[in-house]
């Protein structure tokens, strides 16, 4: 039997059940490489339908794109090392789908599911030791709360005219003066 892994949630989960999982994720933010080209956006769940919506390449449809320029049916041969960011803390706290290789904490104590079955979930301890059985509404009351991974650093970069000119001038040798600016509209300029 083969088996097609693919990079979600920081942790390789079984192909299978990575649609059942993404149907649960619509709104959720993402990170992936379709046909080798990396894509940020959000997942659209439409009449069953898991559509990655984003800025990249161009698929199939779906009728609300989050603002997005175009959307990706999956499952996808095209789509690999997808990778979910972490929830907002509003949704942290309102968790209550633990699924396995979450991190929960409470006051005192955190532990890792190892394993969910419908409503059945069980934990690992400090220790490693599993723990008794809980519902996803028990770990809930009992002030069990999701550990998210941290937010994924801005890689924005600011530059004056001025300092790219330097850069240039620099990288290449020559005087700051002899570089002229060619503007061929090429570029998606940013406020």
């Amino acid at each position: 039997m083969i088996f097609s892994w693919l990079k979600c949630r920081k942790k390789w989960i079984n192909k299978t059940n990575t649609m059942e999982n993404l149907r649960k994720c619509n709104g959720r933010r993402f990170r992936a490489k379709i046909e080798g080209v990396q894509c940020d956006g959000k997942i659209r769940v439409e009449d069953g339908l898991v559509y990655l919506c984003q800025n990249e390449k161009t698929g199939i449809n779906c009728t609300n794109k989050f603002g997005y320029k175009y959307s990706w049916v999956m499952p996808s041969m095209s789509v690999s090392e997808l990778e979910l960011y972490p929830n907002p803390a509003a949704e942290i706290e309102a968790y209550k789908d633990w699924q396995g290789g979450d991190k929960g904490k409470n006051a005192d104590h955190v532990r890792v599911v190892i394993f969910r079955s419908g409503e059945l979930v069980v934990c690992k301890d400090e220790d490693g030791n599993a723990t008794q059985n809980y519902t996803c509404d028990e770990l809930y009351e009992y002030g069990w709360r999701l550990v998210a991974d941290p937010e994924p650093e801005d890689e924005t970069v600011e530059l004056t005219l001025d300092e790219l000119i330097k850069e240039a001038a620099e990288k290449r040798g020559i005087p700051v003066e002899n570089i002229k600016i060619k503007n061929e509209g090429n570029y998606e300029r940013h406020a």
